[in-house]
């Protein structure tokens, strides 16, 4: 065959290039070395097609810059190579411009840094590249790899490309205005700058996929899809959980088309990470979902889906730390209504909610935790509402009231291992066991975990009680005791550790007796223990009988409500307080209804004493951290002689004399209770926080006062000062 370079000529170990060729077809090669081609056929007119039929490997520079401006080129084939090394094909085939058709590599695997970078830049005909087994890309690999305005590239594909280095496609198909298509399905990590610019200005494409990307590294897809204005449908990101540094930072600008975005796995937003990534994309219709989002930092979402007048409702359900400016105008714009609820947040730095709900007139409700009540009022954009002008923030105390009302009566309940008497307040997102006995019946046991969706409001779930059972009678044999006829005998019958049933007679030893038919629902394991005076047995287990038995079918009601202040319909829940010494209680909208005391009280006295109590209930809960007061006072005395006691008692027991509250020894007299705080010989004003021990459940208490004024150097600073009072069921 004439002009065809199929057979090289070698000269001096040189492969030799001939003017007038025209094919070049390189057999035989397998792999090209170092720097062995560069720039080595640049320049030459004459030359139409290359081909490397059995070529494998390009190694660093091999093919640099080889076949630079030779404009004649239509064709080029790999259809070997697995591995092009650092500059191996780096702008090989630049400006040529007639390469047209599709491109393949149908066995590339890797690419090395800068690999090909470039490789047909100005190559206007090409309409599409495939790389279907190529894994990983270096830095630079196949950045610039079109770089022309005039592209036209209509489809693109890497099935099983899992990793991108640095820059790997910055600026990859930038201007490519017939590209409709692009897609990464095996992509799992998007290095830094990755995807910088990947597909600026495509104004053709439709539709992009990374389902299993679950990494963006700095500046990873930057600006990859601005100005494609005809991408549409769903944007995919369902398995992302990090995005770094400016990672997807305008990556989507005002396209319309988009009509949703999923990122449900998205833990964590680097700086300016999210910033402006969705602006204006009015089309979005669905909710947002940030289920798991956990922490994002300085400007992450800044104006991310600002405008996009479409999304009606967002979750934060997991979010703990917003950087400064984090979430800045971040749904302004949005129709976002109902209630939003950030119930892990407590990290909130300077202006990270600015205006985030503006022009949401439909959110009713902005939901914080309590114990980071004072950073939100101190936002300077609080009293905005965030722009939710419309919205009641409120501030979710952390607990979950239960009440379980079985519609039949002289129901024992137990809350896990202890009996209690509903209502009772349990933490929320933790598993408890219910148990419902009456009589011989273990009529409902069952697990629920309390988490209300929809804080401040009431979920009713109807329970419905065991219809069947078993049954089983409990013989027991009363053993010969020595020098002893008759025995007091007790049984305890058990089921997952609470005794639900006690049976106490008295009996005669070596007998037999039958005990009382015990009846449990299906499945469940009843075991029982018997004792008297004389011994104790362990631990037995009774296997049901078969036989089944009709259990009446009965139903309970069950309250599961997240308590939140200021209150609207359940202020009723922690009423407990009862002001008989005239503190101040702070108006609702303000503080926990009754639970937050506050004010300056003083006891004060020239010669003698004062006292005083206030009232309270603690709630019923088994959380120690809801059953502690902490009161704030001091006692400004000038000698020995005069002192000040805060003490706690539940039967509101006071000191009748300024000595009684004295032992004999000097020490404070414990019979008045557990003392807080104790006070003389004090000339300093300032303030120290006390705090009782854990209290019992559902029991009235007194909080008492006692100042005693009796030496004769007098001040008008001499009191027992109270500044605040911190009653249980308040924020952690």
């Amino acid at each position: 065959m004439s002009n065809v370079y199929s057979k090289y000529q070698i000269e001096n170990g040189v492969i030799v290039a001939n003017d007038k060729d025209v094919n070049l077809i390189f057999e035989d090669i397998d792999k090209i070395s170092s720097k062995a081609l560069e720039y080595y056929f640049s320049k030459n007119p004459n030359i139409e097609s290359v081909s490397f039929p059995d070529l494998e490997i390009i190694e660093d520079n091999g093919l640099n810059y080889a076949f630079l401006d030779c404009t004649n080129i239509t064709s080029v084939s790999f259809p070997e190579l697995t591995t092009v090394e650092e500059n191996g094909l780096n702008y090989a085939f630049k400006n040529c411009t007639n390469i047209s058709g599709s491109i393949s590599f149908p066995k590339l695997t890797t690419i090395g840094d800068f690999g090909l970078y470039g490789i047909f830049q100005e190559s206007t005909g090409i309409t599409s590249i495939s790389f279907p087994e190529l894994l990983t890309v270096g830095d630079y690999g196949l950045s610039g790899f079109a770089g022309s305005s005039k592209a036209n590239f209509t489809t693109i594909s890497f099935p099983k490309l899992v990793s991108l280095g640095e820059d790997a496609l910055y600026c990859g198909f930038r201007y490519s205005t017939l590209l409709t298509s692009i897609s990464f399905p095996e992509l799992t990590t998007i290095g830094d700058a990755s995807l910088y610019y990947l597909c600026e200005d495509c104004t053709n494409l439709t539709s992009i996929s990374f389902p299993k990307v679950t990494t963006i590294g700095k500046n990873g897809l930057a600006y990859g899809f601005t100005g494609c204005t005809n991408l549409s449908g769903s944007i995919n990101f369902s398995k992302l959980t990090d995005i770094g540094y400016r990672g997807l930072e305008g990556a989507f600008p005002n396209i319309t088309g988009i009509t949703s975005v999923n990122l449900s796995k998205l833990k964590t937003v680097g700086q300016y990470g999210l910033q402006s990534a969705f602006s204006g994309c009015s089309g979005i219709t669905s909710s947002i979902d940030f289920t798991e989002l956990e922490t994002v930092e300085e400007y992450g979402m800044k104006n991310a889906f600002i405008s996009c007048s479409g999304i009606t409702s967002v979750s934060f359900p997991k979010l703990k730390s917003l950087g400064s400016s984090a979430m800045r105008q971040i749904f302004s714009g949005a129709n976002i209504s109902g209630i939003v609820n950030f119930p892990k947040l407590t990290t909130i730095q300077n202006d990270s909610l600015y205006n985030a709900f503006s022009g949401c007139t439909g959110i009713t409700e902005l939901h914080f935790r309590a114990d980071s009540e004072s950073t939100i009022k101190s936002h300077r954009n609080y009293s905005m509402k965030f722009g939710a002008s419309n919205a009641t923030i409120y501030y979710d105390l952390g607990l979950i009231y239960v009440d379980i009302v079985p519609n039949i009566s002289d129901c024992t309940i137990y809350l896990n291992d202890q009996v209690t008497a509903s209502p009772f307040l349990v933490d929320p997102d933790v598993t408890n066991t219910y148990y419902v006995y009456k009589d011989d019946y273990c009529l409902y046991k069952g697990t629920k975990t309390a988490t209300i969706e929809n804080e401040n409001q009431t979920l009713t779930e109807n329970i419905t009680m065991s219809s069947t059972g078993k049954s089983t009678t409990l013989n027991v044999t009363v053993p010969t005791l020595t020098d002893v006829s008759s025995t007091i005998l007790t049984v305890d019958y058990i089921v997952d550790g609470i005794t639900f049933k006690t049976e106490t007679r008295s009996v005669n030893t070596n007998t037999t007796q039958t005990f009382t038919t015990i009846k449990v629902p299906n499945n469940t394991q009843l075991t029982y223990k018997i004792r008297s005076d004389n011994y104790e047995t362990v631990l037995n287990t009774i296997t049901p009988s078969d036989n089944t038995i009709d259990i009446t079918l009965q139903t309970i009601n069950a309250k599961f409500i997240e308590l939140s202040y200021p209150f609207t319909s359940n202020s009723s829940y922690l009423n407990n307080l009862i002001d008989d010494n005239n503190f101040t209680i702070f108006d609702n909208t303000k503080t926990p209804a009754s639970c937050i005391v506050s004010g300056s009280k003083s006891y004060k006295v020239s010669n003698g004493f004062s006292t005083g109590y206030i009232k309270f209930k603690t709630p019923n809960t088994l959380v120690e951290d809801y059953l502690r007061v902490t009161v704030v006072c001091t006692c400004y005395a000038e000698n020995y002689s005069d002192y000040g006691i805060v003490f706690i008692n539940t039967s509101g027991t006071l000191p009748s004399s300024n000595s009684l509250i004295l032992t004999g020894a000097g020490q404070i007299d414990s019979t008045y209770g557990e003392i807080l705080y104790q006070g003389y010989n004090n000339q300093s004003t300032t303030f120290k926080t006390v705090t009782s021990s854990t209290l019992t459940p559902n029991t009235d208490y007194y909080l008492c006062f006692f100042y005693r004024k009796d030496s004769y150097v007098n001040s008008n600073w001499d009191r027992l000062a109270i500044q605040s009072i911190k009653f249980p069921v308040t924020e952690s």
